[in-house]
């Protein structure tokens, strides 16, 4: 949110990465469990270098995701509680 009032924002990939993120790190999980299981010889450091990577990618999708504007949501659910009073009066 800091960064937002600074003027930095990843925009709608930052929303899209936020709505995909339980996919997008299962996708690195499995790609991280086929290095693992698929590199021959097995190495501490190849396990290592891979749990590295890993995590990296979650920082990296941690600081990039952006939630969606909360301020939207109560303005929706206003003009949609106006519109529903309207038509209650209406009837």
């Amino acid at each position: 949110m800091a960064a937002e009032k600074a003027g930095a924002s990843t925009g709608r990939f930052g929303t899209f990465l936020h709505r995909a993120r339980r996919y997008i790190r299962i996708g690195i999980a499995v790609i991280g469990a086929a290095v693992v299981l698929l590199m021959r010889p097995l190495t501490p450091e190849v396990i290592l270098w891979t749990v590295c990577g890993a995590l990296l990618a979650i920082l990296l999708l941690e600081l990039l995701r952006r939630p969606p504007s909360v301020e939207a949501e109560p303005a929706q659910h206003r003009a949609s509680a106006a519109a529903h009073e309207q038509s209650g009066a209406a009837q």
